[in-house]
């Protein structure tokens, strides 16, 4: 018996189930969530999300991302707006 691997499928026939802990492209995320490149650079930054690169493209870590969505969620990652004040002088 000759064992191939075809698309989508494993050696023995059954179709792959998706790996959980596969890593997610920041492109495809960035997509999803809606944001652009300079959001999510500045999420990077703040140390909100962390990534690995492979190959030279930035993927997010599924782990990094969960601890991300329940941070979110509980509202630890809100900021505070601030009002610029007033100057005296101008009227």
């Amino acid at each position: 018996m000759e064992l191939t691997i075809s698309q989508n499928k494993n050696v023995t026939g059954e179709p792959f189930a998706p790996l959980a802990g596969m890593p997610k492209s920041l492109a495809s995320l960035m997509d999803e969530m809606g944001v652009c490149r300079v959001t999510m650079w500045r999420w990077r930054r703040a140390g909100w999300l962390s990534t690995i690169t492979i190959a030279g493209r930035e993927y997010v870590r599924v782990d990094s991302l969960a601890e991300f969505n329940r941070r979110a969620m509980a509202g630890e990652l809100a900021g505070t707006k601030n009002q610029p004040k007033r100057n005296g002088g101008a009227k």
